[in-house]
C-alpha cells in the first residue's frame, strides 16, 4: 500500500495563502499525488471554512471561489 504525507503551515495573509494553497494544489498534481489512496494532509492552513464566523478583518471569501 502506498501513501504520502504532506504538512503545510500556510501563511495568514489572504492573497498569499490563497496562491500557496494553488501551489499545493499544483505540487500534488506534478508529483502525481492528487490521486494518491492514502494521502495524509495536516497542519496550519489558515483557512476559514465560514468566513462570517471564523474570520475578522482582511477580505472576505470562501475555499470554493478558487
Amino acid at each position: 500500500m502506498n501513501g504520502a504525507v504532506v504538512n503545510i503551515n500556510a501563511p495568514n495573509k489572504d492573497k498569499i495563502m490563497c496562491k500557496c494553497i494553488k501551489n499545493l494544489h499544483k505540487t500534488l498534481q506534478t508529483e502525481n499525488l492528487d490521486c494518491e489512496e492514502n494521502l495524509l494532509c495536516g497542519g496550519v492552513f489558515d483557512c476559514p471554512l465560514n468566513p462570517t464566523l471564523d474570520k475578522k478583518g482582511g477580505v472576505k471569501w470562501y475555499l470554493e471561489k478558487w
